[in-house]
């Protein structure tokens, strides 16, 4: 049997708790959520799971015995040294120096309750900090000053990342030779590969290290160097920041920088920002603190902070850190709620951290948690039996559908129905209010297409449109909606980008066609002449070109570059702002004097094509899409009338099935009129309609359309 972290909430005599590891074997079973079960959520809340995590040497037990010491725990601060730590007692560790096997321990820092654990940081026992990190909400990531982020640093880092545990980052040791804050803080941005945001700045370093600056409060914190004789701990001395300190200037600039760091990830502190008269620098610590701890939360940012933890400097301020910004048990199963998986149990019974096997993919899925669900209350259980309904965390490769059993038993191949999808038949384009939040909105997008398997999320690749595609008109809104509401995102909505396409009428055949460039700009000329060789393949084929051998032998290769860019750039986009399509160009000649250069070039092949594509053998292509459209047969004469009148369609076939009233219409039509349709079979129908629809191929079409669509 394992004890669980969460179990130190049993235990509360400092004597039970001396020398308690995760791993060691217990004398009776305690269930995980023994304690948790009878909680208060405003208990629950001031709760906070914290591991240490670091390199071998970086000061891991050292900073957690100074906090065993400050919040009242121990009498005196334990020393690796001597071998006298309460987290280090096993002979082992105690010889060597060394933390082997991962220790936890309970106390009380203000109106927290701090459970702590700390990790080995030697890279034999790194298993250790993959156990602990299941159970933890929190971490803090210690790094030397001296050294930056080590190997085994970023080792146990990924361990922590794969949980998705919050994280502050202390660098310590700042009082040692070679210590410096700036060099610490980029190696853990570039090799832990986070966005580590300092709130303190240290006052001097090395021997010289005697106090932080508080970017939050604007404060300055100043330690105590005189050896110590009492056996209670000192706070350091707290004052003001004044304009006259030598950091004061520095200060400015590094809370300005914090502050849009915070802002860019988090929308109500940018919202205050953009409101502030001298950008950010009226933003209070009550806006600030709060927007840290949501960015932190989410795994935005890493809240940095420094000290030397051997002489007790910067430690109390760490322990604010941890209470304030890192994520009580209740904050991190808000977090992951939208994976929270809802499973009906048919047989047998289901428990947490129980490994299943889901038959429909055939993968193996680990149960971390297992809740009872109250409308948007969760309850946290041992177990449940048939017929329950109960949430579970932690599946990776299970959706919507699929069928769980226990991972060896006789139904380890059976496979319940799954979930018979509707095609999506309606799109609509969604975009942010504020570019900055496009990452937030796929990651909600991505969690609602989770829930819900007939939404499809696609990105068009020409228009870069976040495309959402469902059942109907009203899926799609209830969607917009929940992302408004559920993820506190704005988004604007619009139509689908119709993909038009631009070309050259093939009944015309080759084309040849010469054209000069000749201008003069600020007194200098710019000169080419060029002949061009078209021919139109029809269709929507991507277009293609050859640059015969005599004119490339006749450029420098900045020439030969610059035509190139010429042809490619022309065809990404015609006059009327569509891509090119369905021609194969050759540069048979090219003309050039002492005016000519590789802008002269490029020029005389993007005029030739916006000549080309406004002459009178341009065509502009539009969508047709192949239907099938499923209709009773008292409405069949309205819905044929409404595709061939209203949407330009084509009827390929109607089909009568035997002993149906259900009539199947085969046809194609345009996609630009085909948006909405959805609704109108449904109206035209009294909902017993129904229709879907793939894509043809690329058509011709009246410019008049064209202009209709553009100026709308």
């Amino acid at each position: 049997e394992v004890i669980d972290l969460l179990i130190l909430e049993e235990l509360v005599d400092m004597q039970q708790l001396k020398g308690l590891r995760l791993g060691f074997p217990a004398t009776k079973r305690i269930p995980l959520f023994s304690k948790f079960n009878k909680l208060s959520r405003s208990t629950i809340h001031s709760i906070r799971n914290v591991g240490v995590v670091a390199h071998i040497d970086a000061g891991k037990t050292t900073t957690s015995e100074q906090m065993l010491f400050i919040g009242g725990q121990s009498k005196t601060v334990g020393r690796v040294d001597t071998g006298d730590t309460i987290l280090d007692f096993l002979p082992q560790e105690r010889e060597r120096g060394i933390t082997i096997s991962s220790s936890a321990i309970s106390f009380q820092w203000k109106d927290k309750k701090i459970n702590l654990i700390d990790t080995p940081g030697h890279v034999d026992f790194t298993i250790e900090v993959e156990r602990s990190a299941r159970v933890l909400d929190g971490a803090v990531v210690i790094v030397d000053a001296v050294s930056g982020v080590q190997a085994q640093t970023k080792t146990v880092w990924k361990q922590t990342k794969k949980q998705s545990i919050p994280a502050v980052a202390f660098i310590n040791k700042m009082d040692r030779d070679g210590a410096n804050f700036e060099r610490a803080l980029e190696s853990i941005r570039t090799k832990l590969e986070v966005n580590a945001i300092p709130i303190q700045l240290p006052i001097g370093c090395e021997k010289e290290f005697i106090g932080l600056v508080d970017l939050l409060s604007m404060s300055v914190l100043t330690f105590d160097t005189t050896p110590q004789t009492s056996r209670s701990p000192r706070a350091p001395k707290v004052e003001i920041l004044k304009d006259t300190h030598s950091m004061y200037d520095d200060a400015i600039i590094a809370r300005k920088k914090m502050i849009e760091s915070v802002a860019e990830v988090d929308d109500i502190l940018m919202e205050k920002y953009l409101e502030s008269d001298n950008e950010g620098g009226d933003i209070k610590i009550n806006d600030l603190i709060p927007a840290i701890r949501r960015a932190c939360i989410k795994g935005d940012i890493i809240p940095t902070i420094c000290g030397a933890s051997l002489r007790c400097k910067g430690v109390e301020p760490l322990l604010d850190s941890i209470v304030t910004f890192l994520p009580s048990p209740q904050d991190r199963m808000n977090n992951i709620a939208g994976f929270i998986s809802v499973h009906t149990s048919y047989s047998g019974s289901l428990e947490a951290k129980q490994v299943l096997y889901n038959s429909t993919r055939g993968v193996k899925e680990r149960l971390n948690q297992l809740l009872l669900v109250s409308a948007d209350d969760f309850l946290p259980v041992q177990s449940v039996g048939p017929g329950s309904v109960a949430c579970v965390v932690g599946l990776k490769g299970t959706f919507t559908g699929d069928t769980l059993v226990a991972e060896k038993g006789p139904l380890h191949d059976y496979v319940l129905d799954g979930l018979t999808i509707p095609p999506a038949v309606f799109s609509l384009a969604v975009e942010p209010d504020k570019s900055s939040q496009q990452g937030e909105l796929d990651k909600a997008l991505g969690i609602l297409s989770m829930e819900d398997p007939s939404l499809r999320v696609d990105i068009d690749k020409e228009s870069g449109q976040t495309i959402l595609r469902g059942i109907g008109e009203l899926h799609l809104e209830i969607v917009c909606d929940k992302i408004r509401r559920q993820f506190n995102l704005g988004v604007t909505t619009g139509r689908a980008y119709v993909n038009y396409r631009e070309s050259v009428n093939p009944d015309n055949g080759i084309i040849n066609k010469n054209h000069t460039y000749d201008r003069t700009f600020n007194f200098k000329r710019m000169y080419a002449s060029i002949d061009f060789e078209v021919t139109p393949v029809g269709g929507s084929q991507e277009p293609t070109y050859i640059i015969s051998e005599d004119v490339k032998k006749s450029m420098s290769n900045d020439e030969y570059a610059s035509m190139i860019e010429g042809l490619i750039g022309s065809f990404s986009r015609g006059p009327q702002g569509f891509p090119v399509v369905g021609m194969h160009i050759v540069v048979v000649g090219i003309l050039k004097d002492q005016d000519t250069t590789p802008g002269s070039i490029r020029a005389c092949i993007s005029l030739f094509m916006d000549t080309l594509l406004k002459s009178d053998s341009k065509i502009i292509l539009e969508p047709y899409m192949a239907l099938e459209v499923e209709a009773p047969s008292v409405s069949l004469g309205d819905v044929l009338s409404d595709i061939t009148v209203k949407r330009r369609g084509q009827i390929r076939e109607i089909i009568n099935r035997d002993g149906s009233n259900i009539s199947t219409i085969l046809a194609d039509a345009p996609l630009a009129t085909m948006l909405g349709y959805a609704t109108v079979i449904r109206s035209t129908t009294q909902g017993e309609g129904s229709f879907s629809m793939e894509y043809l191929s690329h058509l011709p079409v009246e410019q008049d359309i064209v202009n209709t669509f553009l100026n709308s």
